[in-house]
């Protein structure tokens, strides 16, 4: 299931934190993400790891996976979002 709910935004203050660091850190954090779901990619569940198993197996288990790798691109997107608006506020 993806998000269906908008994003929380923070507003950038002269207490907070530096709109600068902040777009540092998500930056950061979604390049990471990105790397991680090209791995993840990678140990995609494939029919011959199942062959010994009944077919419903392998259909749980892609199921499965790309439950998890929706989940991966949500954060991907409320990353992206976040980004956005930080660059917003930065203007």
């Amino acid at each position: 299931m993806t998000t269906t709910t908008p994003f929380s935004f923070r507003r950038i203050n002269l207490n907070g934190s530096s709109v600068d660091t902040l777009i540092d850190d998500h930056r950061a954090a979604l390049r990471s993400l990105n790397v991680a779901i090209e791995k993840f990619v990678c140990i995609r569940a494939h029919g011959r790891d199942f062959q010994t198993q009944p077919y419903e197996a392998f259909q749980q288990a892609s199921a499965e996976f790309e439950q998890r790798l929706a989940n991966l691109h949500d954060c991907a997107k409320f990353l992206e979002a976040h980004l956005y608006d930080l660059y917003d506020q930065k203007r």
